[in-house]
């Protein structure tokens, strides 16, 4: 499901053999900054 919306903002993510660790890591650093914000900001 959220696949499809990774995908379409960076268009070459689903190219190549390690497709899905692109759309596993954008969710985590997207958390991660949030954390990071909530944090020190």
């Amino acid at each position: 499901m959220m696949d499809a919306g990774v995908e379409e903002l960076i268009r070459e993510m689903p190219e190549g053999r390690h497709a899905n660790a692109g759309t596993i890591a954008f969710p985590l650093g997207f958390v991660l900054m949030r954390l990071l914000d909530a944090a020190l900001g």
